[in-house]
């Protein structure tokens, strides 16, 4: 019986863990992903809104 909630333990911390390290993963692509190709995004988006704009005129 012990061993069994002393792996449901082990198995809680193992995923809390997990959902961290993908947090702080996630927090690192997110912050360099943006700053080499936001001002690409942000101008494509900005490129397609026009094209909208456009094509509803």
């Amino acid at each position: 019986h012990m061993g069994a909630k002393l792996r449901a333990h082990w198995l809680g911390l193992l995923g809390f863990g997990a959902v961290i390290v993908v947090i702080v993963f996630a927090g690192f692509l997110l912050r360099y992903g943006f700053s080499t190709s936001y001002q690409g995004r942000s101008n494509q988006l900005r490129l397609r809104y026009h094209l909208n704009r456009r094509g509803d005129q």
